[in-house]
């Protein structure tokens, strides 16, 4: 019951997202409001997401983490961990990325 997973599917009419993982994501934070889950006794939390996108061969795990301290601040933090599954995609992504420095 505390893992949901999603996949967003292109719309076959336009060919874009069609953002349910967004909505999704929007939805658990506000049920996480609703819900009070955040209140004056809460002193982190992490949120840890694994995302992966099938056209680019692209793997990425994103992590948010909110440490509060006892006065009440709010230290945000994110670790952000990508890598790339397919050689092929692996070499034209260095190859864009040297014509783009080359550019600038």
């Amino acid at each position: 019951e505390h893992i949901h997973q999603f996949c967003d599917p292109n719309d076959p009419q336009t060919e874009r997202t069609t953002s349910v993982v967004r909505i999704a994501f929007e939805e658990f934070f506000n049920d996480l409001k609703r819900g009070h889950f955040i209140d004056h006794q809460t002193r982190a939390l992490t949120l840890t997401m694994p995302l992966r996108s099938n056209y680019l061969g692209v793997r990425s795990r994103v992590s948010l983490m909110l440490e509060i301290t006892s006065t009440g601040a709010a230290l945000p933090s994110y670790d952000i961990e990508t890598r790339v599954e397919d050689d092929e995609k692996l070499r034209e992504t260095r190859l864009w990325v040297t014509v783009a420095l080359g550019i600038c």
